[in-house]
Formats: C-alpha cells, sequence, structure tokens
C-alpha cells in the first residue's frame, strides 16, 4: 500500500495544487526542524532542574546544579567553593546589599538527621564572627532529601516543626530541591518578581513560595 501511494505522489507531483502543497511540506519541516533545535537548546541549557532534583543526587553534582539555578534566576555573583579547606559552604552569592552562604545537601533519608541541616550555621558565624563581613550574611541549606525516590513519591513534609523552629531560632533557612525548582518556575513564568525570590530564599526557618507553579 504504501508503495502504491508512493508511485500516486510520484505520479501527481506535477500537479500544480500539489506543487503547493509539496512546497508548504517541505517549509514547515524546515520551520519544525529549526523549533525543535530551539526546544533542544532550552531544555539542554535548563538540565539543572532535573539535575537538582534527581534521585540518589548528592554532593558535587548538586552543588553545580544549585550554582546554575541562581544564575540563571538572575543572581550575577555566584561562587562554588569546590573543595575550599578548611571546609567551608558550597556557595556563596554576592548581592550589593547581602551575602548568602548555600549548603547544599542530599539523602536518602524522608526525614534529614539535625547534622545535615545544622552546618550552616557555622559557616554564617564564621563569616560575621571571624571574617567581619561588612554586608548581612544569611544562610540556606539546599536540600535533595529522600533522593532515593521519583519526585512524586518523596515525602512532602521531611522537615518537622521542631527542625524548622531551630533553623529559624538560629537564623538560617531550609528549602528542599524540589521547592526550589518551584520558586523558579515561579520566578521565570513572571509570577513572582527577581526581589521576591530574593527575598524569600533570606528567610528563617522552613522555606516556602506559598503557591506551585504548576496550579498557577
Amino acid at each position: 500500500m504504501k508503495e502504491n501511494i508512493r508511485q500516486v505522489r510520484n505520479w501527481t507531483k506535477s500537479f500544480k495544487e500539489v506543487q503547493k502543497l509539496l512546497s508548504d511540506h517541505n517549509s514547515l519541516k524546515k520551520q519544525l526542524h529549526s523549533i525543535d533545535r530551539r526546544l533542544k537548546t532550552i531544555e539542554a541549557k535548563h538540565s539543572f532542574l532535573d539535575n537538582i532534583t534527581s534521585k540518589n543526587g548528592s554532593g558535587t553534582a548538586i552543588e553545580i546544579a544549585t550554582k546554575l539555578l541562581f544564575k540563571s534566576a538572575g543572581f550575577n555573583d555566584v561562587r562554588h567553593l569546590k573543595k575550599v579547606k578548611p571546609l567551608r559552604e558550597d556557595l556563596q552569592i554576592w548581592c550589593d546589599d547581602c551575602l548568602i552562604l548555600i549548603e547544599c545537601k542530599g539523602t536518602i533519608h524522608s526525614i534529614p538527621s539535625d547534622d545535615l541541616l545544622g552546618p550552616i550555621k557555622k559557616y554564617i558565624d564564621h563569616r560575621v564572627n571571624i571574617v567581619k563581613s561588612k554586608l548581612p550574611v544569611f544562610g540556606l541549606t539546599v536540600l535533595n532529601n529522600d533522593n532515593s525516590k521519583n519526585i512524586d513519591k518523596r515525602n512532602k513534609n521531611s522537615i518537622d516543626k521542631h527542625k524548622a523552629e531551630y533553623a529559624e531560632a538560629s537564623k538560617y533557612g531550609i528549602i528542599t530541591t524540589i521547592e526550589l525548582v518551584n520558586g523558579f518556575l515561579l520566578l521565570k513564568n513572571n509570577i513572582i518578581t527577581f526581589e521576591q525570590f530574593k527575598n524569600t530564599i533570606k528567610q528563617f526557618g522552613l522555606i516556602k513560595f506559598g503557591v506551585r507553579a504548576d496550579k498557577v
């Protein structure tokens, strides 16, 4: 049957009506190819959204993905400290009016330990008391929790009231990678402004953006 159709097309390709349709067909194919290339470029550019929430994702992979997210969000000076000794925070976001320290953590556990969430506090203290930072210093733990599971199967309430209150009293923030991606999508879809995004990640305690990007 396909051979017959090809033969019929060969016979009819000289028809004026068919010539016009074939020309349109070829033009649309080129447009589709161009659009497909652009989509793949955008997807590759934002692959950090997958990496930051990936199964079993932790360590350097999460650090790099988090850095790329903040750069794409509009922060111009995001520094990855890598293996600086003595051990320090993973990332620094330098702004005109503040310094934000970022500690990236990944765990297979649905409920993270206090030891996993707390190190950012000593990094803040180091900047404030030893380095004598001239800028206000904020700290944020970015957590890829319960990461042995797919995103839709992960514990959505991994930070209990006690941990949230401790973080608030200690003046640092905790945000899951899923919630960080949600905030990024809100920003990119112009639902929140850059200043709103920035002010949210500077909050103390458990950080949420208050609205789901996929529900707007």
